[in-house]
């Protein structure tokens, strides 16, 4: 997928053609009488339209079966299903209306007694598309609440947005069969974005900045969201261990709230150097971005504050716990 769409191929006999284009232009439909007699009696032209269907067969099939890759965002993911289930909504609506398909199901099912667009469908091909239109329904039910959370600026807004995020999410995952080596990068994806909101908000709040009692409410605040999304995405891994068993998918590595834990320990970190000795604290962090909790890996600002606690530490005389976060 991916701008990679595949091409299903549904080759047409010309004697089919033929028949079709003559029954246009006379303004009616085609059907089995607008088939040359000699043709319907043929094995030769009869056994070349079960070879198309075989084709036809061949073809959808490496549709229904192809792999669908791994993303890296929910919009990603929308886009993703969207795309490939046009894929198939298009081949089912050609084997349903088109009408060179419909005069070969016709032609083999008066000769030869063959079902052909039933067998089509009954061999994956719906059954995918009621799976995809599963998936772009929960998708659909997650990315109003994911909207949400990511314009939310507030923690209270932040903590209601996440709760109903995962009830809506862990509602959709009960009732419909999305694979969980999917669910999980989507999981994933909220809990950054969560912790983006955060760090924006509370970059807002200028913790080095504001009366000590007001940080010290920010942080008792940010316990208490922290706690409630550490009981939220406790009960998703639950859940996921429990369908994952159940379906017998492979087994996932879930961590979902590490860098929102990093967060919530960075200021406790910035409120206790303040407390300590909140001169030094405001010259010593002044310069460094306290709540990019990223890793240098990723570009992010966990080294700087490495360093800011180590000069901290070189001018009050005194180690902490902080220097890890």
């Amino acid at each position: 997928m991916h701008g990679d769409n595949m091409e299903v191929l549904l080759v047409i006999h010309p004697g089919i053609d033929l028949a079709v284009k003559l029954a246009r232009a006379r303004g009616t439909a085609p059907n089995i009488y607008d088939v040359p007699p000699g043709l319907l009696h043929d094995t030769e032209f009869l056994d070349a339209l079960e070879t198309d269907v075989e084709s036809w067969q061949q073809s959808i099939g490496q549709l229904v079966d192809r792999p669908i890759p791994p993303f890296s965002a929910l919009a990603e993911e929308i886009q993703l299903w969207s795309d490939y289930g046009g894929e198939l909504e298009s081949v089912f609506t050609q084997l349903c209306v088109r009408d060179d398909i419909l005069l070969v199901a016709e032609c083999l099912q008066k000769t030869r007694d063959k079902m052909i667009i039933l067998d089509i469908l009954s061999n994956g091909l719906r059954a995918q598309l009621d799976l995809v239109h599963q998936y772009q329904t929960l998708l659909a039910n997650v990315r109003g609440p994911f909207d949400e959370l990511a314009a939310a600026t507030d923690l209270d807004a932040v903590q209601a947005c996440i709760l109903r995020i995962f009830d809506v999410f862990q509602r959709s995952l009960r009732a419909y069969r999305y694979p969980f080596r999917g669910a999980v990068p989507l999981a994933e994806e909220i809990c950054r974005v969560l912790v983006g909101c955060m760090s924006q908000i509370l970059r807002s709040q200028r913790p080095l900045d504001v009366p000590l009692l007001t940080l010290e409410q920010i942080h008792a605040r940010l316990d208490v969201l922290v706690e409630g999304l550490q009981s939220t995405t406790t009960e998703f891994r639950q859940l996921a261990r429990e369908l994952i068993r159940r379906r017998g998918e492979r087994f996932m590595r879930i961590a979902l709230i590490d860098e929102a834990k990093v967060l919530q320990a960075r200021v406790l970190g910035v409120l206790q150097f303040r407390r300590q000795d909140d001169e030094v604290a405001r010259d010593v962090l002044a310069g460094v971005d306290l709540l990019d909790v990223r890793s240098a890996r990723e570009g992010g600002g966990r080294e700087a504050w490495k360093n800011a606690v180590a000069a901290f530490h070189a001018r009050v005389g005194k180690a902490s716990v902080f220097e890890e976060v």
